[in-house]
């Protein structure tokens, strides 16, 4: 069953980077309304929804992505260890962001996409300035 309110609370979360994204490469995302957006992938045109493939498509999207401006990604989970926080390192080329968090599980991971995203749109917003 589908769910609108559950579709803006996901979106919620990563609704600034592809609203972004939709600006600056309307190639690769579109927004179709206020809390929805649709994702270019494998030549498809796919819907963010609240449902957790969603994460998967913004990750193997953004991949593509990378992949096709020859742009180097790396992510990385460590997780948490005696005293030391759970860590997810994202980055693109030859910045790395870093997120520490005392409590590990489904809404850690799922930043990855959010924050991935946001690399991948910094480093295009560096290529098309140069």
């Amino acid at each position: 069953m589908h769910d609108d309110d559950n579709d803006e609370k996901e979106n919620r979360e990563l609704k600034p980077q592809l609203v972004q994204w939709a600006t600056v490469e309307p190639q690769r995302c579109r927004q179709t309304d206020a809390n929805h957006f649709e994702i270019l992938y494998a030549g498809q045109w796919l819907k963010v929804t609240d449902q957790p493939p969603s994460h998967g498509l913004i990750l193997a999207a953004t991949l593509e992505a990378c992949w096709s401006r020859q742009i180097y990604f790396r992510v990385e989970y460590f997780p948490s260890y005696e005293d030391d926080p759970a860590e997810i390192r994202v980055g693109c080329i030859y910045k790395t962001f870093r997120y520490t968090n005392e409590e590990e599980g489904r809404e850690f991971i799922g930043m990855i996409p959010a924050l991935l995203l946001l690399e991948y749109l910094e480093r295009l917003q560096d290529t098309d300035s140069n």
